[in-house]
């Protein structure tokens, strides 16, 4: 194993003239140097590919398509066609890198268990607002937190309760093998862990417990920004999983009840999601979904008493913020 890999980072972006500058910074000021920032531009319209051109650092690789690809297909081809490194990162073009020592103290953990089964390593994130900036967030706790070594098929079996949530913007993963299993080929929100979790089946994750980056929270974010169409296919994600891990996961397990429990979880917090917008639109058109293609899960998450008072509560404190906003 290469002592000091080459480790690339992704940018993907789409008119984020204001924010790109504080990703490509935030990587730049990493203590470890052996990287590249690939910026792939989905054909913006705006002054990105000015505000990159105004970086001299060679390890900054700018490439903007003649027409747009759309954020699935954005990833996909930056990975597969821009990249050289063995190590990879994507950070979107609106988030940002929080401690300067995470690339080193990830590949001083990789050197440290020296295991080809390793394919993942992941930290935790904040999540900021709109208008922060990396320098509010800098640190250097990755360096002096010990890393640890964790199953990445006890991680997917404890889904939907795993000891610690595995975030896009702080993960760094094997190329050759996320290239093996074919990483986002799936058109759904959550395609990034539908990639990282059948990554890890069989596999190691790395763990290093603290705050590395930074999720930017505004408007128009796809996970906060999405319509019923893709609440529905987003389903597809415990699905893909479930099937994967059938086949793969060589173990006496109850496979199906895995199924229903993620489901369950899931169609619980889409009901409330959308309760608290008042789209009881939405909530009947989600339940016909389930209630077509998971009976089981429909019936566990109905029988929870604890949804009906959340419920309860939820349609008291959105009809007070809208007697407020009158």
């Amino acid at each position: 194993m290469n002592k000091k890999p080459l480790i690339s980072i992704i940018i993907p972006t789409y008119n984020q003239e204001y924010l790109i500058s504080d990703a490509i910074e935030s990587v730049l000021m990493q203590d470890y140097d052996n990287f590249e920032i690939i910026i792939a531009d989905d054909c913006s319209t705006d002054n990105t590919k000015k505000i990159v051109n105004s970086f001299t650092d060679p390890r900054i690789k700018y490439y903007k398509y003649s027409s747009n690809l759309g954020r699935v297909k954005n990833y996909h081809n930056a990975l597969y066609n821009l990249t050289n490194g063995e190590w990879v990162l994507n950070l979107d073009g609106d988030d940002f890198l929080t401690d300067n020592t995470y690339l080193s103290s990830a590949v001083n953990a990789l050197n440290s268990f020296n295991d080809d089964n390793i394919v993942l390593i992941s930290s935790n994130r904040h999540i900021c607002k709109h208008n922060s900036k990396h320098t509010d967030y800098l640190s250097s706790n990755a360096i002096n937190t010990k890393p640890y070594l964790y199953s990445g098929n006890e991680y997917i079996l404890l889904l939907p309760k795993p000891p610690f949530r595995i975030y896009h913007v702080t993960s760094l993963y094997k190329k050759d093998y996320a290239l093996q299993i074919g990483f986002y080929n799936q058109d759904i929100i959550s395609t990034d862990l539908d990639s990282l979790y059948r990554l890890i089946v069989n596999k190691y994750i790395i763990r290093i417990e603290c705050k590395t980056a930074a999720w930017r929270s505004h408007a128009n974010n796809i996970s906060t920004n999405k319509n019923i169409i893709d609440t529905i296919n987003n389903y597809n994600l415990i699905v893909n999983i479930y099937n994967y891990i059938k086949v793969n996961i060589k173990k006496n397990y109850n496979f199906n009840r895995w199924l229903n429990k993620n489901i369950k979880k899931k169609y619980y917090n889409d009901i409330l999601s959308y309760l608290e917008k008042f789209d009881l639109k939405s909530i009947i058109i989600v339940d016909r979904y389930i209630h077509k293609h998971f009976p089981i899960a429909r019936l566990l998450t109905l029988l929870n008493i604890k949804l009906y008072f959340k419920i309860f509560f939820s349609i008291i404190i959105t009809s007070l913020k809208r007697v407020t906003r009158l």
